[in-house]
């Protein structure tokens, strides 16, 4: 973004609806990169541990003063219109293949990726 664009005010329909999955450890800093560009808002934090999502949720509320929907399944996420970006984050390798397969073929299913 040039400087002018960041010192604009940025409508509401002009952000870019981020919901967020795989939200422990050192992605917390992906979380807050998003939440700090005035073009996105973070809608959504999903995690199966509802701690984690509380204390996510409770962050975005601190840093954004936005509450974000708290999600523990991120298929509900795919059916959702007013998500424009899901982004996925872990580091480890086994939840990452037990994820990214069925997510992407979620997403293929729901057409959210080009089927090609």
């Amino acid at each position: 973004m040039t400087a002018a664009a960041n010192e604009r005010a940025i409508a509401t329909n002009d952000k870019i609806n981020v919901a967020c999955t795989g939200i422990q450890g050192r992605v917390i800093s992906v979380i807050q990169s998003f939440a700090a560009e005035p073009d996105c808002d973070i809608t959504h934090v999903c995690d199966v541990w509802e701690s984690i999502r509380s204390q996510r949720g409770a962050e975005m509320k601190e840093r954004t003063e936005r509450v974000p929907k708290l999600v523990n399944d991120y298929r509900t996420l795919l059916d959702n219109k007013s998500v424009y970006v899901l982004m996925v984050a872990t580091s480890d390798p086994a939840t990452l293949a037990s994820w990214t397969s069925p997510l992407c073929d979620a997403a293929n299913t729901t057409k959210l990726l080009p089927r090609g």
